[in-house]
């Protein structure tokens, strides 16, 4: 996500309900359609983030020997 989508993402979560439904009244399909995409992108972000922030393998004897058989 560029900073233009991300500016934008954050404009749409910075909104009350009401100013939400007043700015949603505003648009076109397209624009429902890019927000919507710039909404997904966001929760995919997200959702890496959290899985990241719990992810607290500490051995890696198994991946490294899967791993050998691609390394040159």
């Amino acid at each position: 996500m560029n900073k233009h989508d991300r500016d934008n993402l954050n404009f749409i979560l910075s909104l009350d309900e009401a100013g939400f439904d007043q700015w949603y009244a505003t648009l076109s399909d397209d624009d429902v359609d890019y927000a919507l995409e710039i909404i997904k992108a966001g929760r995919s972000e997200l959702i890496v983030q959290v899985a990241e922030m719990q992810d607290d393998v500490e051995d890696c004897t198994e991946a490294m020997t899967v791993l050998k058989g691609f390394m040159l």
